[in-house]
């Protein structure tokens, strides 16, 4: 599936969150260039689905662009997605423009994470979500919790975004084409109001 240039636009990241919901990642346009705004990964729970967006902002302190990303949540809405949140944004160390491989951040390893959104809730339509990069060898991720749910990676430059509608201990594997598990991370899915910030010393 092949958008049009103009879709790439980041005005437009939610009317093409759902589109991205509803039909897969597009086609990379051709060329990149860093005022595009593309989508890289996305996920859907029961209620509750997110789409992983890469996008270029220069730095306000010596100009220089550098990569990051947004994460739009959307609400199932009978047979289709609409937005329920603000835009979530985190650095992103990829950069397929001006050449920082995805290798940099994995650093030998399959998969590794590189963000997260905690709500002050957790459950269907208010998911917590987590980012991250994996190796070119995974192509299919499970979300181990209560449930098992593993899916067909579809991806850009190795990002991966999953989201939780259950509080608790989980696991994201990684899987390659032979189905061979070739990583895991573990983590807790915990609202943000049960944060605790470690004291100074």
């Amino acid at each position: 599936m092949r958008w049009p240039s103009s879709d790439f636009e980041s005005r437009r990241i939610f009317e093409q969150g759902p589109r991205v919901l509803a039909e897969g990642l597009p086609e990379l346009p051709e060329p990149l260039n860093d005022t595009m705004c593309i989508p890289v990964a996305y996920w859907t729970a029961a209620e509750s689905a997110v789409v992983l967006f890469l996008h270029w902002d220069a730095s306000p302190i010596d100009g220089k662009v550098m990569t990051s990303v947004w994460s739009p949540q959307f609400l199932r809405d009978g047979g289709s997605w609409r937005s329920v949140s603000p835009i979530f944004g985190h650095g992103w160390g990829t950069d397929p423009i001006n050449g920082t491989p995805t290798t940099y951040a994995l650093g030998g390893r399959s998969i590794c994470t590189g963000g997260e959104h905690r709500p002050h809730a957790i459950g269907p339509g208010c998911p917590f979500v987590v980012m991250g990069e994996v190796a070119a060898l995974v192509t299919e991720l499970s979300v181990v919790q209560s449930t098992v749910v593993r899916r067909r990676l579809d991806s850009h430059f190795g990002a991966w975004v999953v989201c939780m509608e259950e509080a608790g201990p989980y696991a994201i594997e990684a899987y390659d084409s032979s189905g061979e598990l070739v990583g895991r991370i573990e983590g807790s899915a915990q609202p943000a109001d049960v944060r605790r910030l470690r004291s100074p010393g």
